[in-house]
């Protein structure tokens, strides 16, 4: 059997076994990691969006996002790789945080998948593997199904926007401009928008520049001037300050913690 995806930690994970401060130290992730709270005390920052968890909350983090925690919490957490195309489209939709409705059979999962690790059998590592890959479907199923059932007739509408928008983040783009692609009303697009993704447009047209900048940063050597504007920021100055606005890092900072871990 193709191994698909390597696991590298999973644990029932208590923050003040780790942290003593309030406020955890921003780190890059390297892995993916999910995490399902059991207690409703703290708040999670990701790309410096913060996002207050509940118990029953699933948080998912990618490679590359920058985050921390504010205040104690408790949680199943699993930090895994995968070079698997189908894995990795199946995480880059899920969001950030979002409650599990069937959490009875997720939080199984997770308390599953930690028992079989560290794997001491060949056999232990399907197992995972096969929990893993169960627990990606239901959270994919969970969030599909709550997506079409809100606004199944606007699904096309929105996708083609955001597909305008990935091609076209360099371009110095308005709500009319994405407006128009979807064949919608501005207000009404910005407000059904907001709905389905959880962010505005403009929120998530920043989120595309951030993430291809720091593609940039990681895989390139060009300049912060350059990467400003191939990201479609005016200026060096302004696409440094949005970036450590939204990730609570510099640019440089991020490029020289990343160098870590290739």
């Amino acid at each position: 059997m193709e191994k698909i995806l390597t696991v590298y930690n999973t644990h029932y994970y208590r923050s003040v076994d780790v942290h003593q401060q309030v406020q955890t130290p921003p780190r890059v992730v390297s892995k993916y990691e999910l995490e399902f709270y059991t207690t409703a005390t703290n708040t999670s920052v990701i790309n410096g969006i913060p996002y207050n968890q509940e118990v029953n909350n699933i948080l998912v983090a990618r490679p590359g996002d920058v985050r921390y925690s504010i205040n104690g919490f408790e949680c199943y957490s699993v930090h895994f790789s995968s070079e698997n195309e189908q894995i990795r489209t199946t995480l880059s939709k899920l969001p950030n945080v979002f409650k599990a409705h069937n959490h009875e059979h997720i939080l199984s999962l997770f308390k599953s998948i930690t028992t079989f690790f560290p794997c001491v059998l060949n056999e232990d590592e399907l197992i995972i593997q096969g929990k893993i890959l169960e627990l990606l479907g239901n959270l994919a199923k969970e969030n599909t199904s709550v997506s079409l059932n809100q606004h199944g007739k606007y699904s096309v509408n929105i996708s083609d926007a955001c597909i305008y928008m990935a091609a076209n983040f360099d371009k110095n783009l308005t709500l009319n401009d994405v407006a128009r692609v979807a064949n919608l009303s501005p207000s009404f697009f910005h407000s059904l928008f907001k709905q389905i993704k959880g962010r505005t447009p403009h929120e998530y047209l920043l989120q595309l520049r951030i993430s291809m900048g720091k593609n940039l940063l990681r895989n390139s050597s060009k300049s912060l001037a350059e990467i400003a504007l191939l990201c479609g920021f005016d200026s060096q100055s302004y696409f440094s300050y949005i970036f450590k606005r939204e990730t609570s890092i510099s640019p440089n900072a991020y490029r020289k913690n990343t160098q870590l871990f290739i």
